[in-house]
């Protein structure tokens, strides 16, 4: 017998996929960790949390669903790229 959330109806195993899904980054989201983080992935340094949090505040409608964790792990994915792109 799977546990039923009473808020949601939704049994516990939807109920982690419905919350932690992954959301693919949309134009409009990397356009804007560009603009604010892009000078730390050309310098490949990953941003300190207060950095992440002013990118995500001063372009609030487009990174309002992210938080700084997600927006540390899109810039190291981009750094990591980077440097695999620079390694051929």
């Amino acid at each position: 017998m799977e546990a039923q959330c009473s808020v949601f109806g939704l049994n516990v195993v939807n109920m982690f996929f419905v919350f932690f899904s992954v959301q693919r980054w949309s134009e409009t989201e990397r356009a804007a960790v560009q603009k604010e983080l892009g000078y730390l992935i050309t310098i490949q340094r990953a941003p300190r949390k207060t950095e992440r949090l002013n990118a995500i505040a001063a372009s609030a409608p487009a990174l309002q669903y992210r938080d700084w964790r997600s927006v540390k792990n899109h810039v190291a994915s981009k750094i990591r790229y980077a440097r695999r792109a620079q390694m051929k």
